[in-house]
């Protein structure tokens, strides 16, 4: 299909040199800074020609979901470049006689291609490539590809061998894309030499493809669509969606448009109306005053929106009200009971951004300073409370079964959170209506464990509306960067429980440490909305690490410890948060223990991704809704970890350097 086990012939060694000989010395400087084309993806997601891949790679945050059909096959596939040189991709192929037949075998898979080496003037672009790292390994391989472009013409050559067949060969793979005159349209031929030795072991008279194909290629906005032959008599067909969460145009909230902000300074000092105003303006101050020329109040900021645009608006609003001889502004910062750096501005460079239109947010944050061992005063005031209501609409849906092609899930989370309940408490309670899913068929295909962790998952879908979640949480800074919390109550879906965690995240650095610890109780699914208990409980804990990585805007994550099926291993994870608030994540979890399949398969790795997309700027939408999207393998026991409602890394995001120079272009807005 894709990776080769046939030994290659001279003539096409022969011919395979000659293609990457003439993309690599005959391409000009100026033909390699020419606008990109848009290439499209190969028959299993990532980007490539027909049947084979190639060096190409998405921009980063690029999604993309598809089908595509080749004899013996039918793939769905949902592929993230979830940074620029990596991209993964969930697989599921379905071996099938034909497109109307129940599936013979399904195959799941994970897929990595990771870029080696940038295409430069002089040089291909090289990837590497790792076909179901994770999964069913009917299609397992390795490949390395090379990637040159010449004026209008893509060139791939490659070799790659398909660990399946139990041939250790590698074969020669090559092609070319020609980008056509007409706009949108490319030509895609390549040469594959895979023997499907496999496919003809296991499929009584199957007919191999022949080695080469050709395909007309057609893109559409976001759309991408592909017909094509291989050899004389198989078709071929692919048809992909792909996005950026980057271009998402909608936000955690809406703020309304301030006030105008004017040229003279007025002549006396209003503080005492300030306050009021301030809530008037959705803005939670408290604490004001003004000494030496400056003005101080603490800003209790909202978690769902950049603190750059809440500091903003906030100081917009102190310059606005502050005597004549003010010249400089300090906030303090607050949430949910923590206490974060305090953040101090020049009146005179916000004065020249908002009224003379001659300052810039670079500007503001040349002269602003940052104070991260700042205490922010204690009040009890309403204006450091933070109340909100808020709507998740959960989709989640599976391409990792062997014993099903697709199950999914989608429910409506709608809930209340609260915090500065008696002066420090956070309370919360959700409930989650069930919508849609074709879970019960968990029952028919697998054996019930005897004790589940979250396998019985279908018991938990068959009450239309249940209780998600409600707490009592409780967070406190210990020291500057060092934070602290514990929960208590019905946490998640499944689990009650009480427990805590611990946080090292200094301002500046890139560098945070976790550690947390659970004792969890199991719900029981045959109780009226899942508020009964059914005695079974379990002590859980991590320790994590995560990196924020420069250059490439993502952070990358390992935590390891013991899990809810009392097995011991790790979870490595990367997570990529874009300005406008849409977060993209992609985890895999390797344990002790291991959940079996239909076929008496031990599996002990599992994968997924996670898409959370902000809706709060919508008209009548409440602010902090948003819709997630998870990709991920249902009913599984092993290296599954609590969710608790309150987690203490994202409750501090905005309590960092990285996270204000990400979004300080907000500050004037």
């Amino acid at each position: 299909m894709i990776f080769f086990n046939a030994k290659p012939s001279s003539r096409t060694k022969r011919r395979c040199a000659a293609l990457i000989f003439a993309a690599t010395l005959l391409c000009p400087h100026d033909n390699v800074r020419a606008a990109e084309p848009k290439y499209s993806p190969f028959l299993l997601g990532p980007l490539g020609l027909n049947t084979i891949p190639s060096a190409r790679m998405d921009a980063p945050g690029t999604i993309r979901a598809g089908i595509s059909t080749s004899d013996p096959y039918l793939h769905g596939f949902l592929n993230i470049q979830i940074a620029s040189p990596l991209s993964l991709t969930l697989r599921q192929s379905a071996q099938t006689s034909s497109l109307r037949a129940e599936p013979d075998k399904l195959s799941p898979g994970m897929d990595i291609k990771l870029k080696l080496l940038e295409e430069t003037a002089h040089r291909p672009a090289i990837a590497l490539g790792l076909q179901s790292i994770i999964g069913d390994h009917t299609l397992a391989g390795q490949y390395i590809a090379l990637s040159k472009r010449y004026k209008n013409i893509d060139l791939t050559l490659g070799t790659g061998r398909r660990v399946y067949s139990g041939n250790h060969k590698y074969g020669i793979f090559g092609g070319a894309e020609y980008f056509t005159p007409l706009d949108n349209l490319s030509i895609k031929i390549d040469y594959n030499p895979n023997t499907y030795a496999a496919e003809r072991s296991a499929i009584p008279d199957f007919n191999r493809p022949a080695p080469w194909s050709a395909s007309l290629n057609y893109t559409y906005g976001p759309a991408a669509a592909s017909l094509g032959l291989q050899g004389t008599d198989k078709i071929m067909a692919r048809l992909s969606l792909q996005a950026s969460p980057e271009n998402w145009p909608l936000k955690s909230k809406k703020y309304e448009t301030p006030a105008p902000f004017y040229k003279t300074r007025p002549g006396v000092s209003k503080v005492t109306t300030l306050k009021t105003d301030a809530e008037e303006e959705n803005i939670a101050l408290s604490g004001i005053h003004e000494e030496n020329q400056t003005i101080h109040a603490t800003i209790n900021l909202n978690p769902n929106s950049p603190a750059p645009q809440q500091l903003g608006r906030a100081a917009r609003h102190l310059a606005a009200h502050s005597g004549p001889d003010t010249e400089e502004i300090e906030l303090s910062t607050t949430i949910l009971g923590l206490q974060g750096p305090q953040t101090r501005l020049l009146r005179t460079d916000l004065e020249r951004a908002l009224s003379q239109k001659q300052g810039s947010p670079e500007e503001l944050w040349a002269n602003t300073e940052f104070t991260s061992d700042h205490k922010a005063e204690k009040t009890e005031d309403k204006a450091s409370r933070f109340k909100n209501f808020h709507l998740e609409l959960d989709n989640t849906f599976s391409l990792a079964e062997t014993d099903s092609g697709l199950l999914y899930r989608t429910s409506l989370i709608a809930g209340h959170k609260t915090s500065g309940t008696l002066g420090f408490l956070n309370t919360g309670t959700a409930f989650r209506l069930n919508l849609a899913d074709n879970l019960s068929r968990l029952d028919t295909l697998r054996s019930p464990a005897f004790w589940p962790v979250r396998s019985d998952i279908d018991d938990f879908t068959r009450q239309r509306l249940t209780l998600e979640n409600s707490y009592i949480n409780a967070m406190h800074t210990l020291s500057p960067g060092l934070y602290a919390s514990a929960s208590a109550g019905y946490l998640e879906e499944m689990y009650a429980g009480i427990g805590g965690e611990i946080l090292y995240r200094p301002f500046k650095s890139r560098l945070t440490l976790g550690g947390e610890i659970w004792e969890a109780f199991r719900r029981n699914p045959d109780t009226a909305m899942h508020t009964g208990l059914n005695g079974d409980h379990v002590l859980t804990g991590h320790i994590s690490a995560w990196y924020d990585l420069p250059g490439e805007d993502i952070t990358l994550g390992l935590k390891a410890g013991r899990y809810l099926a009392e097995d011991i291993g790790g979870t490595l994870s990367l997570e990529k948060t874009f300005k406008n608030g849409a977060r993209l994540s992609a985890s895999a979890t390797m344990t002790n223990g291991g959940d079996i399949d239909i076929y008496g398969h031990r599996s002990n790795i599992w994968n997924g991704f996670r898409l959370s997309l902000p809706l709060g700027s919508l008209r009548y939408v409440p602010e902090n809704t948003h819709l997630n999207i998870a990709a991920e393998p249902f009913g599984r026991d092993t290296g599954q970890s609590l969710k608790p409602p309150l987690p203490l890394r994202a409750a501090t995001e905005n309590f960092t350097l990285n996270h204000m120079s990400k979004n300080w272009n907000e500050i004037l807005n």
